[in-house]
Order: C-alpha cells, then structure tokens, then sequence
C-alpha cells in the first residue's frame, strides 16, 4: 500500500509545449494544432469515424459533436516500471478536436490514471507538482488521494499517509517513477495525435 500511496501522489518531469500543467489544479493538458486540405464538414466526419475506429464504443465515447468540435473519452493502458516491477496502469481522459477551414486542434485533459490491488480499484487524477521537498510532500500527496471516490479508502490512505516517516530517498525513488508515467502519458497521447493526423490525411485523399 505504501508504494501506492506514493505512485499516485507526485508528477514530476520535464513538460515541453504540448504537455502542459496548470498552475493552480496542477491538472495536466495535451496540445497540438496541424493544418489539413479539408473542409470543416469533411474534419467533422473524419474526426467521428476516427474515434469508431479508435475506441471501441464511439456512442459511448462521443459526448459533445458540432460544426465546431467533437468531443469524447479516450482510454489507454500501460505498463509503469517500477523497480523491478511493472505495474499495469489504466488512463483514462477527455479528447477535445475542434476544427477551422485547414486546421484543426488535438487537446486532451482530465487525465486520471487507475490501477487495481488487492481488490480495490485506486484511481486518482495525473497531477504535476512542481518542487516538491520532503517538508511539502505529503500536503501535494493529500492533493491527489481527495480524488479517490471511495470514502473509506480515501480516509485510509490519507490518515496512512500522515503517519509516514518520509525520507528524501523514497521521495526520490517516487519521482523516478512518475516521470516514467508521465512519458508513458506523452508517448501514448502523441501516439492518438498521430494517429488522427494520418486519418485525417488517407480521408481528404478518399475520393470515393
């Protein structure tokens, strides 16, 4: 449980442009804005069959679809190495791809990362806390453990949490850890972004 505690509690590594956090949720977003020879109307069509053909139930996915934006769900999962270990994390996060004449913009935010032990289902939001010290270390970890739904659980980690001696060397060996989740998180949203940009691409070529 303690190893947990800190998998969940701390985000740390170096953003670039299209990885952002903000700096009052400490909430992260993912950006990125190309240009394509389609009409709005052909982005519109494209970007709905993109998320059928990407996710496997696009009605449950697709929240929000207009002349302006479609918006949805994404999900993808991934192994965190740890150690020796790799732990098996499941992400899940809100898709926003609004479109003009020639261009159109890939955003993803409300990120949350979930993993299962010992029969409890651990989900908390992807946080980024910058600077973060053995003295400020558990009120950021509090941050991230407010997020999980079951009360009882969250009032069991939090008060176990208080009680931790922590030490440089496990905040250390924490950091370490998040920031390979959060390549896991950029590699795999680059991964969505591509992916839509080639489908967009092959769908302004169909001439059928």
């Amino acid at each position: 449980m303690r190893r947990l505690v800190f998998f969940f509690c701390l985000m740390c590594s170096i953003l670039n442009a299209q990885l952002k956090v903000d700096s009052t949720t400490y909430k992260l977003s993912y950006q990125k804005i190309d240009t394509i020879s389609i009409s709005k109307q052909k982005l519109k069509e494209a970007t709905e069959k993109w998320f059928a053909t990407t996710f496997v139930d696009s009605k449950e996915v697709i929240r929000l679809s207009n002349e302006q934006n479609v918006i949805g769900k994404g999900v993808f999962k991934d192994n965190v190495i740890s150690g020796k270990y790799s732990v098996p994390v499941s992400f899940r996060f809100t898709i926003d791809i609004a479109f003009k004449e020639g261009r159109y913009r890939f955003k993803a935010y409300d990120l949350f990362q979930s993993v299962t032990a010992g029969g409890n289902k651990l989900e908390t939001p992807v946080l980024y806390f910058g600077g973060a010290t053995i003295e400020n270390y558990k009120e950021l970890a509090s941050i991230a453990l407010q997020n999980i739904e079951d009360s009882k659980l969250r009032s069991q980690m939090i008060k176990q949490l208080q009680k931790q001696k922590i030490t440089q060397k496990d905040v250390d060996k924490s950091l370490d850890m998040m920031k390979k989740t959060l390549n896991s998180v950029e590699s795999n949203l680059e991964l969505l972004a591509e992916s839509l940009k080639q489908y967009l691409k092959d769908y302004a070529e169909d001439d059928w």
